[in-house]
């Protein structure tokens, strides 16, 4: 496993074809130390942007080194302090949300208002947030709604406007609702958004 490591993460572009082929052989082990491998690797600037996409899909896909997905997620994009790529967070959010990590969640929320995060990842982010978040994710949720149901611009966006209203709805209840519905009649919400919170409770995408 170790030599599959540094192949897949040797800086090398003689390798980039060979790479891909062995980061296949790699994700099917399920070791932690993989996770980490995966995580090192879409966080690298040096990651060409082909073999970036395979790394983040099968991050999106692991199931164990929870404890590695949380402690990069505790990054964010920081130039001054040499953070030149944030760290995978759609992908992370995908597999925690699938492990139901809910230690994971006060970190996901941190990433929800980054704007340094991809439109995509924010989607991803919001989606798990609707499975692990608690009351004390609730004031980022309440923030980022707030600041996207009526500027979302475009359907990324909007889809986690969504996600996110309805884990309010599901963690405040009849305040939640009142807040969500609100939203859902007020002609400056954005249509995607209006449309989809009035669909019945979890038909949303």
């Amino acid at each position: 496993m170790q030599q599959l490591e540094e192949a897949v993460t040797a800086d090398d572009p003689e390798l980039a074809a060979a790479q891909k082929v062995l980061l296949r052989e790699l994700v099917a082990i399920a070791d932690a130390s993989v996770t980490k491998t995966l995580i090192d690797l879409a966080s690298d600037t040096r990651t060409s942007p082909d073999l970036l996409l395979d790394v983040r899909a099968a991050i999106a896909k692991r199931r164990s080194g929870a404890e590695y997905m949380e402690a990069a997620l505790k990054r964010h994009y920081d130039y001054l302090k040499d953070v030149l790529r944030a760290p995978p967070v759609g992908p992370i959010a995908d597999a925690l949300g699938a492990m139901k990590a809910k230690s994971a969640a006060p970190l996901l929320a941190a990433h929800l208002v980054d704007p340094n995060d991809t439109e995509d990842d924010i989607k991803q982010i919001a989606a798990a947030l609707a499975i692990l978040a608690g009351p004390s994710e609730v004031p980022a949720m309440r923030q980022f709604f707030a600041m996207y149901r009526a500027t979302a611009a475009d359907d990324d966006i909007a889809a986690a406007v969504v996600s996110v209203g309805q884990a309010l709805i599901a963690l405040q209840g009849k305040l939640g609702r009142t807040l969500v519905e609100g939203a859902a009649s007020d002609p400056m919400t954005v249509q995607y958004v209006r449309e989809h919170l009035s669909e019945p409770e979890g038909t949303a995408p």
